[in-house]
């Protein structure tokens, strides 16, 4: 097929999903509102023995049972299928103490600890310099 390009814009325009919209839909017993839903669905008890989850996560967790909210850690080990909060010297559970995310206050923690509070200089490609260091 040959398009003027105009329309071949407006044909590939036409692809391209609506923003803000789910492009999965389920139908069936599957769908959000079924009534038989809650028959095929695991309870929160299955879904905790398999993805391990302990007390401390039972507060993120809504009135049906379900987590209403899911914590980091656990959405890192379901995808990855590590647990980041594992301390690699003593195989103990991390905490997190704070997250920081504005740069201002992440540039001067770092400036404060005496470590480089900027990404180092990226070289040219095919620049001899930077498979010197190597």
């Amino acid at each position: 097929m040959i398009f003027e390009p105009l329309e071949f814009m407006a044909r590939v325009a036409a692809l391209v999903p609506v923003p803000r919209v789910n492009m999965v839909h389920y139908y069936g017993v599957i769908a959000p509102a079924a009534k038989w839903r809650g028959s095929i669905v695991p309870e929160s008890s299955e879904i905790d023995s398999l993805t391990g989850a302990c007390e401390c996560e039972q507060d993120s967790k809504a009135k049906n049972g379900r987590p209403r909210n899911y914590l980091w850690s656990t959405l890192m080990s379901r995808v990855f299928e590590i647990d980041v909060l594992k301390c690699p010297d003593c195989n103990g559970r991390l905490k997190i103490l704070a997250a920081i995310h504005p740069p201002v206050n992440t540039r001067k923690i770092l400036e404060c600890m005496g470590l480089p509070s900027r990404a180092p200089p990226v070289a040219r490609a095919g620049s001899e310099s930077a498979f010197e260091k190597f």
